[in-house]
This record gives structure tokens, C-alpha cells and sequence, in this order.
């Protein structure tokens, strides 16, 4: 069996907006937070299914990117 990757400050994708909001004030459009997905400026890790699964991303990503457009 595969260990989750022992990142302590993991988020699902489903929250980003939630975090983004509550860390900037401003709410971000889900289309908006997939492009910067696709673009790579929010990097997420693939969990397997059979240990709660999901695509995630780290707090350490989303401070970065919050640092980036603060600026």
C-alpha cells in the first residue's frame, strides 16, 4: 500500500477558492483557478483513490501565488 505524501499543509482542489478568499478578501472565479492550474502556477499532487484521493495542492502554493499578484 502507498503512503499519502506527508505534505502537513495539503488542500483539497474543491477549496482552493474557499482559501484564496478567506487569505486575500477577494473571491476567484473556479475558471480563473483552473487556468492558473493549467498555466502551472498552482501545482497539484495526484492521491491515489484508496487513500482519499483526489487532486490536491499545498498552502506553500497558494501563499506563492498570492505573494505573486500582491505585488
Amino acid at each position: 500500500m502507498m503512503k499519502k505524501p506527508s505534505y502537513p499543509d495539503l488542500i483539497r482542489r474543491e477549496q482552493i477558492q474557499a482559501y484564496l478568499r478567506k487569505h486575500t478578501g477577494i473571491l476567484v472565479s473556479k475558471q480563473r483557478i483552473g487556468r492558473w492550474i493549467t498555466a502551472g502556477e498552482i501545482r497539484l499532487i495526484k492521491i491515489p483513490q484508496r487513500q482519499g484521493g483526489g487532486w490536491w495542492t499545498r498552502k506553500s502554493y497558494l501563499n506563492e501565488l498570492i505573494r505573486h499578484y500582491s505585488d
